[in-house]
């Protein structure tokens, strides 16, 4: 694996790139970009707590994490850990007091990367809408926060929320699998064999092919239209 590592306050003599997008008054800027050869690796897993992650498509076969923070210490920076072929990415420290500090992460993934990726968030938003993906295995868990996705094509796909938004386009893969307590699903197209199941939430599919076994324990609404079914398909509502 290789890895390089810099600091913001070397972009600051090129221009360093300052967004406003933060609500706390201050510019988040670039404080730490870390690169990653993918050659060996198999898994990838980012982890990140009440931050923003957006996915773009890497301009090389590397993986780079570059991230955005109105402070800089090196606690605060990324932590990764490797184990064999599995890298995970993982969030830094916050100051003690965090009212002033805001951070956001941009992820830029190789198209060349077909293996597995988990993507976890607890209240922040999980953005992967720009990226055309196909993967061996996918998984998301968000808590309270929205995640958007663009085309997944893999051969698994695990999707869970506590209380937050799963927005999707497209799904195909051979076993699909999606969580929610009281979250919300929607889906433009998908394809395959689901298991969906839910607390109180509410799921919207405009148009699906395949099989499925979809169950409201509680509560929430149903909609699910299929264009094609070629295997068992069974639903259940409690209320």
């Amino acid at each position: 694996m290789k890895i390089k590592k810099r600091a913001a306050c070397l972009a600051a003599a090129v221009g360093v790139l300052a967004l406003s997008g933060c609500s706390h008054g201050q510019s988040a800027q670039l404080e730490n970009e870390i690169t990653f050869s993918l050659d060996t690796i198999s898994e990838v897993t980012i982890s990140y707590d009440e931050e923003k992650v957006t996915f773009y498509e890497s301009g090389n076969d590397e993986l780079i994490i570059k991230e955005y923070m109105t402070g800089n210490k090196n606690s605060y920076h990324a932590k990764v850990e490797q184990s064999g072929d599995s890298i995970k990415i993982s969030e830094g420290g916050k100051p003690f007091f965090k009212d002033g500090f805001y951070r956001y992460i941009e992820v830029y993934l190789p198209a060349s990367y077909h293996e597995n990726l988990t993507v976890t968030t607890t209240d922040g938003d999980i953005d992967i809408s720009r990226l055309e993906m196909s993967l061996n295995v996918l998984r998301i868990d968000s808590t309270a926060g929205t995640v958007q996705l663009n085309t997944v094509d893999a051969q698994s796909l695990y999707l869970s929320t506590t209380s937050g938004v799963l927005d999707v386009d497209n799904l195909n893969a051979d076993k699909i699998r999606i969580a929610t307590t009281s979250g919300n699903f929607s889906c433009e197209k998908l394809d395959g064999n689901v298991t969906y199941t839910t607390t109180s939430g509410n799921t919207d599919i405009k148009s699906a092919i395949g099989s499925g076994n979809y169950k409201a324990n509680n509560s929430g609404e149903l909609n699910v239209v299929y264009t094609e079914v070629t295997g068992d398909l069974s639903f259940y509502n409690k209320n």
